[in-house]
């Protein structure tokens, strides 16, 4: 446990000797650690040098610990602070990347990466990279089955760190057996936001706003090769595609997939619907249903509530996957 802080397992096993034992020699931990005098000697000297022993007397050699509780903190408190100045300096080497990437030929915008493991790894690399949100299109088949730890891939670490993650399932992904419950409903619990729609393009990660992954066959049966896509054109349209998806998909609650579907809509709500969806203003709505125009308003904010629809075309396109653009049934 204590290598982050660069003690080997042979330190930490003197370390805790020394802890356990109070004042001793090194002749004393070299028989209860297995390790040789010299050697004994020789992580004394290091722990010394970080503040974690004292030494008592030089002949005989004899070492004592110094208190955990203070010591260990000041070598934790120095460690956090080297890592946060490392990560400043990583932000700035990204930015300088990523203004030499803006200058770059343009087919050094797009990398095809090949190989399964390799594919893999730099994927999973990508996700964990993630600094403010990862977007992802989940869509069959898959290369390896879906599992709960699906949920850390994915980015609850990223949220923890105050991201966000938004994924946009194809509904083939939601027939899986038990997929709801598994991977899905615990990465919902962790934050990460789910919305549905019945056909994706294809599978696609997008990684803050500099990178998009996607597989180079449309539907691969085996990862075995992507394109990433860096800062260019076809990313931001890649971004745009995303948004304009998220916009229509339906949200999803993995908890209660199918409870509380809403009633069927009358005549007049199927009327209205209708209209609303070629593009009608609200006054013409108003008209054609004789009502005034408020509460021809207040009558689409309604269904918009009951299709748990934020904007107006989205309720159009829900309303028109739940068939209630058609008529009555008899």
């Amino acid at each position: 446990m204590l290598d982050v802080i660069g003690l080997g397992a042979e330190a930490q096993r003197i370390y805790e000797l020394l802890i356990g034992l109070g004042s001793t020699g090194a002749d004393e931990l070299a028989a209860a650690s297995g390790l040789s005098a010299p050697r004994v000697r020789e992580i004394l000297g290091t722990l010394e040098g970080r503040g974690l022993a004292r030494c008592l007397r030089h002949d005989p050699l004899q070492y004592a610990a110094v208190d955990p509780g203070t010591a260990l903190d000041v070598l934790l408190l120095r460690r956090e602070e080297e890592i946060k100045h490392a990560r400043i300096h990583a932000q700035e080497l990204s930015k300088l990347f990523h203004e030499a990437a803006d200058r770059q030929a343009p087919a050094q915008l797009v990398e095809v990466v090949a190989g399964r493991e390799t594919v893999r790894h730099r994927v999973d690399s990508a996700r964990r990279s993630a600094r403010q949100e990862l977007r992802i299109f989940d869509k069959p088949p898959y290369a390896i089955e879906p599992t709960p730890d699906v949920a850390e891939a994915t980015g609850s670490l990223l949220i923890e760190r105050g991201g966000r993650v938004r994924t946009i399932f194809d509904q083939a992904a939601l027939e899986l057996p038990g997929r709801l419950a598994g991977d899905i409903g615990k990465a919902t619990a962790k934050g990460v936001r789910h919305r549905v729609l019945p056909e994706l393009p294809m599978k696609l990660v997008l990684v803050d706003d500099r990178l998009a992954i996607v597989p180079l066959q449309a539907t691969p049966a085996v990862l075995d090769s992507a394109v990433f896509v860096y800062r260019s054109g076809l990313l931001e349209a890649l971004s745009a595609l995303f948004e304009t998806l998220w916009h229509i998909a339906l949200p999803l609650d993995p908890a209660h997939p199918g409870a509380d579907e809403p009633e069927q809509p009358s005549e007049d709500e199927r009327h209205l619907l209708k209209l609303l969806s070629t593009g009608v203003p609200d006054e013409a709505i108003a008209r054609a249903l004789g009502l005034s125009e408020r509460t021809c308003r207040r009558r689409i904010h309604y269904l918009m509530e009951r299709l748990n629809a934020r904007t107006r075309f989205q309720l159009a396109r829900q309303a028109a996957r739940r068939g209630w653009l058609n008529d009555a049934p008899d």
